[in-house]
């Protein structure tokens, strides 16, 4: 039984003719002379197989009428949601471009023309290869054969001004149909900022005079300053693969740690002072420890300041 509309109504019309021919039949033979009981048996089947026509093609009708009903449905449905994703795309936050495999752009948004600094129909007529810059482009076709491979991936990029000048943009692409052929979107997040941000952080990380180390809400050991390596006299290899436990006096109740990992991932800075230890000569020293939480990637984690106070605590056990 076919399903579509067109095809409902091709049997529908059929349905129809043959209804009209069977009442024909109909009308002929009660028209017609001769009463006998062949005439009559014969009348009571074209009846029957009217009625059964009739039947048919109503619930054909039926069936015609509520496909036709979710059909409706189905494309208010698209409607709807292809303006929300329009709407989505027009005011989202971050640029937004979709471009064809060989990086001919298809779209753009709002944010991605304020973002470069070109107007619609400017950065419409450009391609991939020229919105990247020069160091970038080179890259293009290694992506999109990754991309066609993994379906979707995040990268670094550096997209250029129309002034020159360059954004860094942190890059999610992923494969879509578009207009019917396949194509790639690709979410550009300007994180021009954000690095900055980083790196002036990383200097002061690196350049501090106090030990840092950076650990996660178990106490792992995520990431540690050049000073923490001198103090804990240990490699950048050996103190990632540390915990807090490693580098802290038995004496020190795992238990005390974990009460002020749990104030400061509630908001507080903490303040306090630990017995730490050397994880290779097991030499037990004192140390000041100041806590509180840094966001790296999105995730909340514990950054420690730690200062060694073995002179200063000698000096007051000397008083």
């Amino acid at each position: 039984m076919k399903t579509d509309p067109q095809g409902l109504e091709k049997e529908n019309a059929t349905l129809r003719k043959i209804n009209r021919v069977l009442m024909e039949r109909v009308e002929n033979s009660v028209n017609g002379s001769g009463s006998n009981y062949a005439i009559f048996e014969n009348n009571i089947l074209l009846q029957k197989q009217v009625e059964q026509r009739t039947a048919e093609l109503e619930q054909r009708n039926r069936q015609l009428a509520a496909l036709l009903a979710e059909q409706k449905r189905i494309g208010e449905e698209l409607r709807e949601s292809e303006q929300k994703h329009r709407l989505l795309f027009e005011n989202a936050g971050d640029a937004i471009f979709i471009h064809d495999e060989a990086g001919k752009i298809l779209a753009v948004n709002p944010m991605a023309c304020k973002q470069l600094g070109y107007s619609q129909p400017e950065l419409m007529a450009l391609s991939l290869g020229e919105v990247d810059a020069p160091e970038q482009a080179q890259h293009v076709p290694e992506r999109i054969a990754r991309l066609k491979e993994q379906g979707q991936f995040t990268f670094e990029s550096r997209h250029r001004r129309k002034d020159g000048s360059f954004v860094l943009a942190e890059v999610s692409a992923r494969l879509i149909t578009w207009d019917r052929q396949l194509a790639i979107i690709s979410i550009c997040r300007d994180v021009t900022e954000r690095r900055r941000a980083e790196d002036k952080f990383r200097k002061v990380f690196d350049n501090a005079h106090d030990a840092i180390l950076i650990h996660d809400a178990q106490g792992r050991i995520l990431d540690v300053n050049p000073r923490m390596l001198e103090m804990y006299q240990v490699t950048p290899a050996q103190a990632l693969a540390l915990s807090i436990g490693d580098i802290s006096s038995p004496e020190m109740p795992e238990g005390l740690a974990r009460a002020f990992w749990a104030r400061v991932l509630a908001g507080e800075s903490v303040q306090f002072e630990w017995k730490a230890m050397r994880p290779l000569d097991k030499s037990i020293f004192d140390v000041e420890v100041n806590l509180k939480t840094i966001s790296i990637d999105g995730k909340i984690h514990i950054l420690g300041n730690i200062r060694d106070i073995t002179e200063r605590k000698r000096a007051e056990e000397a008083l």
